[in-house]
């Protein structure tokens, strides 16, 4: 499957000053809200990310790696692995 980037067009909520980190070790970063779309790489125990938004029914997370061997880059995981939390603006 093809890269999926939310826009105006994608079911989405848009998510504000919210991060995460990851719960379960190898975690897939992907490239669309579903384990059909391709990996971009794997994520370790802990890694933090800014998430920008979720898909429909908040399954998936989209937002940015900011640390570890990913950083940087932007994609999708699985809600259910990831903690979420707020931070300060």
């Amino acid at each position: 499957m093809h890269s999926t980037v939310p826009n105006d067009n994608f079911d989405n909520k848009r998510r504000s000053h919210e991060y995460g980190s990851v719960n379960a070790a190898g975690l897939r970063l992907r490239t669309g809200p579903g384990t059909g779309y391709t990996a971009k790489g794997s994520l370790k125990l802990y890694t933090g990310m800014d998430i920008t938004c979720t898909s429909s029914g908040d399954r998936w997370l989209y937002g940015k790696v900011y640390d570890g061997s990913n950083k940087g880059k932007w994609g999708w995981v699985a809600n259910k692995y990831v903690s979420l939390y707020y931070g300060v603006s």
